[in-house]
């Protein structure tokens, strides 16, 4: 698939995303507890890392971030996509920055 297609939809995910998940409730479903570096790797699955990179880049447990990426994953906020034989992790959107302190006012 060339790499202009893909960015089409690339930007189709992302537009429809944000119809079915606007940004509250896509923080609802993808951050019931506070945690920066979820909304960190959250952030990094842009389609170019695999879960394993997100690990090692943030230096989070693969177990629980398996875990947390298969709940993502079911709830439809996150998509695995395979290129040259690797698996990417693809998020509906990225969230903006302050979206973490909103996370945190909820949470306490």
């Amino acid at each position: 698939m060339s790499e202009q297609m893909i960015s089409y939809l690339a930007a189709l995910t992302k537009t429809m995303g944000r119809l079915a998940f606007p940004k509250d409730h896509l923080i609802k479903i993808a951050f019931p507890k506070t945690s920066e570096k979820l909304f960190k790797a959250y952030n990094l699955a842009d389609g170019t890392l695999t879960q394993a990179e997100i690990c090692k880049k943030l230096k989070i447990d693969t177990g629980n971030f398996s875990k947390t990426v298969n709940k993502w994953i079911n709830s439809g906020i996150m998509f695995k996509i395979v290129e040259k034989n690797e698996i990417k992790l693809l998020h509906l959107y990225p969230l903006p920055e302050e979206s973490i302190k909103a996370i945190r006012r909820k949470n306490g």
